[in-house]
Order: structure tokens, then C-alpha cells, then sequence
């Protein structure tokens, strides 16, 4: 599997069980079954994930997100802590500039920017919603119609991160009254964001996506 290499940075995921969560690590070894990642740290305290726990990993690549389920055939404490894990016949690969769109509410608020070469202080902070998302921008559910091309400071809130960027309002793409409100329903494209905050946004729609599949709810 060329995709794995000496001293790449991952993160790995526990899906179940009292060590649930995600925790960054490296990979120090590559065999032709199996692979070696440094004993995850959480708090200054070594991870000790148990033989036969199902994980995932996922890591950064050639300008690509990439996810692998594995299985922790071992683990070695000595003077270098690690995990050995198996290596799969598969690895999911998510192209970072190939975005699909995830239907989901998610907490958002923006501030309206200055038009592009005048000096003004931006608008306050006004609280919205998102009906979808992708790594490219998102349809943002507001009380308030913005004609394209305004431009916004973005922010998203993810399960368990923010990610911050900058977009313009391309579209409106549909309105609904809820509640006695008329909401605006409008597509904003990124106009700035980070390779780490889209990698973020890509990972949560992809980890998303699979656990619908797993319900069979998705496919």
C-alpha cells in the first residue's frame, strides 16, 4: 500500500468502548500485513486501545484525504510504545477538490464584509444555519435576503471543531416561512478557507456519510 509511508502523521479513530475517540499518531513501520503507529497520547497518558478493537485511520496526501478500517492486532509497551494494526486490502480516497454536498443543520453564524476595495468595519455577527455543506461552501439559512455577491466572514460549528473562512453569496436558491419567519435559503461559495479547516469539513461529511451507511440509510 504506497500510500502509507514512514513518519506519516494520522489520526485514529475508536468507534466503541471506553477508549472512544480520536487521537493523532505516526506510522513507524509497513509490513506486507500489517503496520506500526506510535501508542496514541491523550492528555499526557498513553492510550492503551485493546487487541481486537476495530478502528479508523485517516491521514493527509498528495492533496487527497484517505480512511482505512482496521483492526489492533497488537500492542507492545516497552521503550517505544505502539499499536500494531493490520493492513486492509482497501483505503477510502476522498479527492480534497472533489466536494459533495451533505444534507445538515448545522450552527453557523456570519458577519457582511466591506465591498472588495472599500474601507468599512464589518456588520455584527448575525446567527444562521446551514441546510448543506460541502468542502466548497455551503447553502446558508438566514432571516435576511443578501444579494450575490455580498461577501461574509464564516463561521461553522462542527461537532467538534470551528472552522472559520470567508465566502460570497452566489444565489438564492429557495425561501420558506417557519415559524411565522420568512428564512432565506442561499448558496455561498468559499472564497478563503484553510486546507486544514476543508480537510475538517470533508472528514466529518465523509465519517457522517458512513455511519448512514452502516444504518443503511445512505448509499
Amino acid at each position: 500500500m504506497d500510500v502509507l509511508k514512514v513518519n506519516l502523521r494520522v489520526e485514529i479513530e475508536v468507534l466503541r468502548g471506553s477508549y472512544r475517540g480520536k487521537y493523532p499518531s505516526q506510522v513507524e513501520e509497513i509490513l506486507p500485513d500489517r503496520f506500526s503507529v506510535s501508542m496514541p497520547i491523550f492528555r499526557g497518558y498513553y492510550v492503551p486501545i485493546p487487541r481486537g478493537t476495530r478502528i479508523w485511520v485517516s491521514y493527509v496526501k498528495d492533496r487527497a484525504v484517505y480512511y482505512l478500517e482496521t483492526e489492533v492486532l497488537e500492542r507492545h509497551s516497552g521503550t517505544v510504545p505502539h499499536l500494531v494494526l493490520a493492513l486492509p486490502d482497501k483505503v477510502e480516497r476522498v479527492q480534497r477538490r472533489h466536494f459533495v454536498r451533505f444534507e445538515v443543520s448545522l450552527p453557523a453564524a456570519y458577519q457582511v464584509l466591506p465591498e472588495e476595495g472599500k474601507a468599512a468595519q464589518p456588520g455584527e455577527p448575525v446567527v444562521a444555519r446551514t441546510a448543506d455543506i460541502s468542502g466548497g461552501g455551503l447553502l446558508l439559512v438566514t432571516r435576511e435576503n443578501l444579494s450575490p455577491g455580498t461577501r461574509l466572514a464564516l463561521i461553522i460549528s462542527l461537532p467538534r471543531v470551528k472552522i472559520k473562512a470567508e465566502g460570497k453569496v452566489a444565489r438564492l436558491v429557495q425561501t420558506q416561512e417557519r415559524r411565522g419567519v420568512t428564512e432565506y435559503f442561499l448558496g455561498v461559495g468559499f472564497t478563503t478557507i484553510t486546507d486544514w479547516d476543508q480537510d475538517k469539513i470533508i472528514g466529518y461529511i465523509f465519517e457522517e456519510q458512513r455511519k448512514l451507511r452502516w444504518k443503511g440509510l445512505y448509499h
